[in-house]
């Protein structure tokens, strides 16, 4: 009777993903350590190695194949081959997998809809910024303005685009926040436990990789007291009593420096458009030189092992 055998090598990758999976609960983050360590799709020709995309490791992470099933149609079976993955942890993935889904798909809301930041941010003058809109082309695009443009024409009046003021402010609290608590300086607290649990509570609602999401933008927008935009800094003070209750520790535990966030701010005008430039610019990582260096660990393996450089070649 013919049957699937199992590559001991390619098994050790799938396992890779799972574990990593299970401990980072994040596409990209799998993706960005598979890469770190080495580890490459090997093709079934004699094309080169590449790595493993987010889309390829997301097919192999639903697939039952892993777990000792197969899939026909809309149904599984039990299969008849042996199970790299053992079936609690397959299932744990997958319900992982699906919660991020239903994260994303199930609270998006129209961006014009919600206005996150209203009644909490202020010009360098003090004035109000205020949510407005215009349309073009049956597009509706939203504006935070200083109040007193709502009457009159003002040369020193601010106009920036919600688009990207909204997510850069919120993802801004959001990192803060998650830097806070991983060097444990979110809270008073000398027991371990206490620190870790309120860590675990931030990254499971402020997730920097979530930051555009809606879920994500409301639990920051709700915590920001006040912004105060002026040339070159933005200055962020949170509300301690909700961003208490949103962790569940007591007020007077949480950290005063945790409620007070400073970043540079630098606005470039590009027509009438406003392009916002806040926090420390970091480099985007250079693909190729990953690849390139992914590749360079694997040959370095092969030779290690015994292959030859012609055979590599």
């Amino acid at each position: 009777m013919r049957g699937l055998l199992v590559d001991e090598e390619e098994a050790q990758t799938i396992k890779q993903m799972f574990a990593l999976y299970r401990e980072q609960a994040c596409l990209r983050k799998v993706e960005a350590c598979l890469l770190e360590r080495g580890v490459l799709s090997q093709p079934r020709g004699n094309g080169p190695a590449k790595p493993f995309s987010r889309g390829a490791i997301h097919k192999i992470l639903t697939n039952p194949i892993y777990a000792g099933r197969i899939r026909h149609k809309d149904k599984v079976y039990d299969g008849r081959h042996d199970p790299i993955i053992d079936l609690d942890i397959w299932q744990e993935v997958q319900s992982k997998l699906q919660a991020k889904s239903q994260k994303r798909r199930g609270h998006q809301l129209p961006s014009t809809s919600v206005k996150w930041l209203k009644g909490k941010l202020f010009d360098p003058t003090g004035d109000l910024m205020t949510p407005t809109h215009t349309s073009k082309n049956g597009t509706k695009i939203r504006y935070y303005i200083s109040n007193r443009l709502t009457k009159a024409k003002d040369p020193t009046g601010w106009r920036l685009p919600a688009k990207t003021l909204e997510p850069l402010i919120c993802g801004m609290i959001a990192k803060h926040l998650s830097d806070c608590a991983k060097r444990a300086r979110l809270i008073d607290a000398d027991d371990v436990h206490e620190v870790e649990a309120t860590s675990d509570q931030v990254a499971k609602t402020f997730d920097c990789d979530d930051a555009a999401q809606p879920p994500v933008l409301k639990h920051c927008a709700d915590v920001l007291k006040r912004g105060d935009l002026a040339e070159g800094q933005l200055m962020l003070t949170l509300d301690r009593e909700v961003l208490a209750v949103t962790l569940n520790v007591e007020p007077k535990r949480l950290r005063n420096d945790a409620l007070r966030i400073c970043s540079s701010l630098t606005l470039r005008k590009r027509g009438v458009e406003t392009k916002i430039i806040a926090g420390e610019y970091i480099a985007a990582p250079d693909r190729t030189l990953q690849i390139a260096l992914a590749k360079a660990h694997v040959w370095v393996s092969k030779l290690k092992q015994g292959e030859t450089i012609s055979k590599i070649a």
